[in-house]
């Protein structure tokens, strides 16, 4: 494997920006914080930035992004995103960032055997299956609920404006 070199050392960006990280964070995690990164500014995957992209004007301004998360302001915030089962999500100090065991969560809604059996059978008796969200925060389990059943009424309910709106956005 050859990493991308700067111009001015033989020392890749992504091993400059990982032990700036190591500072305060344990070694794997400043390297996958430091390829985030890289593959946020530059728009490129990790095997495209690996096979051949020699620009690395990109990461000319990650300094501002290490110092926040030198504070440990989470990643998601700094870019306003983030990927959480299959859909890309706004985030913002407003709202949680969305958790894997959120995930799991919904998956279980979802594939709960006699909530499936009673969304189906009311949706043949024209009843509609309703579910409520209280605390949405950006939305993603109302959304994620919705995406995998169209048919369910799903509501998102927040005590936040601030939430609300970023929810709304996302859906």
């Amino acid at each position: 494997v050859v990493f991308f070199k700067t111009m001015t050392n033989n020392q890749s960006p992504i091993t400059n920006i990982q032990r700036q990280l190591e500072t305060a964070y344990p070694k794997d995690e400043a390297l996958a914080l430091a390829w985030w990164i890289a593959e946020e500014l530059s728009g490129l995957s990790r095997t495209q930035l690996l096979c051949g992209c020699k620009d690395t004007t990109f990461l000319a301004n990650t300094q501002i992004i290490i110092e926040r998360l030198l504070h440990f302001e989470p990643i998601h915030y700094i870019f306003g995103h983030t990927i959480w089962n299959g859909l890309n999500l706004k985030v913002t100090p407003a709202t949680l960032i969305p958790r894997p065991e959120t995930a799991e969560l919904v998956e279980k809604i979802v594939n709960y055997p006699s909530i499936v059996n009673q969304s189906s059978n009311r949706q043949s008796s024209n009843r509609q299956f309703h579910v409520l969200d209280i605390g949405t925060g950006s939305g993603c389990i109302a959304i994620a609920l919705k995406k995998a059943h169209p048919e369910w009424q799903v509501t998102g309910i927040d005590i936040s404006s601030e939430a609300i709106e970023v929810a709304k956005e996302n859906a």
